[in-house]
């Protein structure tokens, strides 16, 4: 007697669920990676955004000098947020970025000033600026943040300045008052430079 040489239906049942099972556990993993790359990535930018911060205010061809009022906050200039200081986004360009309003400006191009990416000539591929308000973004779409120490010791770890990601829930770390922020690290996605 000859039996038939075909797979019988429950043999292929458990080939396709081990299929299932392995194809879940890829998918897991991959999506683990993917998070991961885009931490690092974060990471490497927010680091060049701060070296090129630190270039610019020694180099020769900065526009203001370091004492300036208005080169104090120079990367967060526009008048977005309370009592003209900065809404705390790196800027974009004057004319694209939301925070800016005609007399700031005016003031702001009267001295050449271009926003973060064209005045230090930061390298950027296009996908990592907002086209809207030409701001740099992180790998999760949000703009990139920046603040400047208001008082001794602040957050920034001894640094006048600090530039973060907000990470994948485009906050920064709770919901408490800015300077506790960095510190409950309950929440903390943030990818910070200090």
């Amino acid at each position: 007697m000859k039996y038939p040489t075909a797979f019988t239906l429950v043999e292929l049942l458990v080939v396709l669920t081990i299929i299932a099972v392995l194809c879940g556990l890829t998918m897991g993993a991959a999506a683990v990676m993917m998070e991961s790359g885009r931490k690092t990535k974060a990471r490497g930018v927010v680091d060049k955004v701060r070296a090129a911060i630190e270039t610019y205010s020694i180099g020769p061809d900065r526009l203001l000098p370091v004492t300036s009022t208005l080169a104090v906050r120079l990367w967060d200039s526009d008048d977005g947020g309370a009592g003209g200081r900065g809404d705390g986004f790196l800027d974009g360009e004057p004319g694209k970025d939301p925070g800016f309003t005609g007399g700031r400006t005016a003031a702001l191009n009267a001295v050449g000033y271009r926003g973060f990416l064209l005045c230090t000539g930061f390298a950027v591929s296009p996908s990592e600026i907002d086209r809207v308000t030409g701001r740099l973004r992180d790998p999760w779409g949000n703009p990139l943040r920046i603040g400047y120490r208001t008082a001794a010791p602040g957050p920034f770890a001894g640094m006048l300045f600090g530039v973060w990601s907000c990470g994948k829930d485009g906050q920064t770390a709770t919901a408490n008052n800015y300077e506790s922020d960095f510190t409950n690290s309950a929440r903390n996605d943030d990818v910070k430079s200090w």
